[in-house]
C-alpha cells in the first residue's frame, strides 16, 4: 500500500511540476525555469544515487512551497560558484501544517544565462 501511495504522490507531483514552466523571481530580476533536472534532483542526489524514501517524501512535500519562496524571497541567502555552474540559495519561512519551516530553494544558473530550479530542502 505504501509503495502505491508513494508512486501516486510522485506521479501527481510530477504532473503538477510540469505545469509550472517558469516563475519570476523579483530579487534576481529574472524568470526561474522549471525543467526535468529539477524534478529528478528531488528523487536523486547529485551523483544520481536514489535518495532515501524519507528524503524523497520530505522534498516532495516541500515542493508546493517552492513557487512561494521564489516569488516572495526578499534577498539572496547565498551564492556558490562551482565548476558545474553557479548556485543561488533563496530562503523563506513558511508555515506548514502548524509548523514553521525555513525552506531553502536552490537555483542553478548555467553558461546560457538562465536560472533553473534545482532543489528544495528545509533547515
Amino acid at each position: 500500500m505504501f509503495n502505491k501511495a508513494f508512486h501516486d504522490l510522485v506521479t501527481k507531483s510530477r504532473a503538477w511540476y510540469k505545469t509550472i514552466k517558469k516563475v519570476y523571481c523579483p530579487c534576481l530580476g529574472a524568470d526561474v525555469i522549471f525543467n526535468a533536472k529539477g524534478f529528478y534532483h528531488l528523487l536523486y542526489d547529485g551523483t544520481g544515487t536514489a535518495r532515501s524514501l524519507n528524503e524523497r517524501l520530505r522534498r516532495l512535500k516541500l515542493l508546493p512551497h517552492v513557487i512561494i519562496v521564489i516569488r516572495d524571497a526578499k534577498r539572496i541567502y547565498a551564492h556558490q560558484a562551482q565548476s558545474s555552474g553557479d548556485y543561488w540559495l533563496l530562503k523563506e519561512t513558511i508555515i506548514m501544517e502548524e509548523a514553521t519551516l525555513n525552506i531553502i530553494v536552490v537555483l542553478r544558473k548555467t553558461a546560457g544565462g538562465n536560472f533553473f530550479y534545482y532543489s528544495v530542502r528545509d533547515e
